[in-house]
């Protein structure tokens, strides 16, 4: 029989139902003792003390009677029908088993990081608690992530069931009394051994935040990139505050009166493509753009009566016919795409400027440092089971998750983006354009 508190092999000489022993008595009665391995593990405890050689054990009363060896008993001890005597013959420790541990190396895009983990298999660990239960946790790295986003709470490592996306984050603890954190078969328990940098990843979108301290609500969002007959859309482009004439040329292939003045490599959106132009960073007036979303290049174009464009496949040719300022009270909520590579999800985003907002609140936790908006943005789709549905992204590239609430305290994202997810589905680069 194995003791399994004690970690002994024990043999026992078992008698059960109605029956008699003669040599032995009993010393000590216990009740409440829920098995009769119990039972004889209270009686190795105890043989030192009270010389116990074995027990009798009640299965309906659940009593444990320790009991000796008297040879001067010339009486038989009587055992009832749902009762049995249990004598240890002999007992010895089991071998101590050799954790069944290895090194796994894990990516950690959304902190660009790399992590060792310590992968214990085991199905029971000691000198550890969960401190917090995360629910819809959709990989072992995003389990990772969180224990590194929560360092105030001490996380030291994960357990995680990919069958039910649940993640348990671990921290030590060296006063549980003997108790032992278990592990069921198919589940992941693993300590972080040591992380380093990747490298800083390219963001998607550069927000600009504007420099004034005051922006103006505005409780509505239309969409005013409806197209008129001429072919003729007028888009916000939210970094430089305008509202633009743009004409799309994309089918004509071959467009003359545009001369190269600048490429952009590296850039995610057509929106991003648009604002370079704006800006003026090449001197020459820009007139118009060209993208290709395939090698995410961006062409700006000035005006030139004698030179022409050649429009490739799968890019797009935007000219711009003329912006203007947008009044202050006129600045909308401006609705985006944004494409998250690591959750392989498409994004609708509000982003609102404005001092003050009300019915948002930030989410327990400290606001975590960012190498751009888009990773704020995974941060908060990686915390949607806790309600995560928005984010505060600071000029300081600092991401605050945000979550719903009724009080009427407003937040003060004064120089910072208030980004509110809408709706997100599976999805690619390409969808961003859609």
């Amino acid at each position: 029989m194995e003791l399994e508190a004690l970690e002994l092999t024990c043999e026992v000489e078992i008698t059960v139902g109605e029956s008699s022993a003669r040599g032995v008595k009993s010393v000590e009665i216990r009740t409440g003792v829920p098995s009769l391995e119990q039972c004889l593990t209270v009686c190795k405890v105890f043989e030192d003390t009270t010389l116990c050689m074995g027990v009798h054990y009640s299965f309906l009363e659940h009593t444990c009677k320790l009991m000796v060896s008297d040879a001067q008993l010339r009486s038989g001890y009587k055992i009832g029908p749902d009762e049995s005597l249990a004598v240890l013959k002999s007992c010895v420790e089991r071998p101590t088993e050799e954790p069944r541990n290895h090194t796994i190396l894990i990516e950690l895009p959304i902190l660009s990081e790399s992590c060792e983990l310590n992968v214990i298999e085991q199905d029971r660990v000691g000198g550890v608690e969960s401190v917090s239960l995360h629910e819809g946790v959709e990989s072992l790295s995003a389990c990772v992530t969180l224990c590194k986003l929560l360092e105030n709470q001490a996380c030291v490592g994960v357990h995680y069931a990919h069958w039910s996306e649940i993640c348990n984050l671990i921290a030590r603890e060296e006063n549980n009394h003997g108790l032992y954190y278990p592990v069921d078969e198919n589940e992941i328990f693993a300590f972080i051994k040591e992380c380093r940098t990747n490298g800083p990843a390219q963001p998607q979108h550069s927000i600009e935040i504007p420099e004034e301290d005051i922006f103006p609500e505005s409780s509505d969002y239309e969409d005013s990139d409806e197209e008129s007959e001429d072919g003729v859309t007028i888009e916000y482009l939210f970094q430089t505050r305008e509202y633009c004439n743009i004409s799309d040329r994309t089918e004509e292939k071959t467009i003359k009166g545009f001369v190269l003045t600048s490429t952009m490599p590296e850039t995610n959106s057509l929106d991003n493509c648009l604002f370079f132009c704006r800006a003026g960073w090449t001197g020459v007036p820009c007139a118009a753009v060209m993208y290709k979303l395939s090698s995410r290049s961006c062409n700006t174009y000035g005006r030139n009566e004698t030179a022409e464009v050649t429009v490739p496949k799968r890019a797009v040719f935007k000219e711009l016919l003329g912006c203007t300022n947008a009044r202050i009270e006129a600045v909308p909520i401006t609705g985006l795409k944004y494409y998250l590579p690591t959750l392989e999800e498409v994004c609708k985003v509000e982003v609102h400027q404005a001092p003050l907002l009300y019915g948002w609140k930030q989410m327990p936790g400290d606001p975590v440092p960012v190498d751009s908006e888009v990773t704020c943005l995974e941060l908060c789709r990686i915390r949607k089971r806790e309600n995560c549905t928005a984010v505060v992204y600071s000029q300081a590239k600092e991401c605050t998750a945000m979550e719903v609430t009724y009080r009427l305290d407003p937040i003060n994202v004064t120089r910072k983006a208030f980004m509110n997810l809408m709706q997100c589905r599976r999805g690619t680069l390409v969808d961003t354009l859609a």
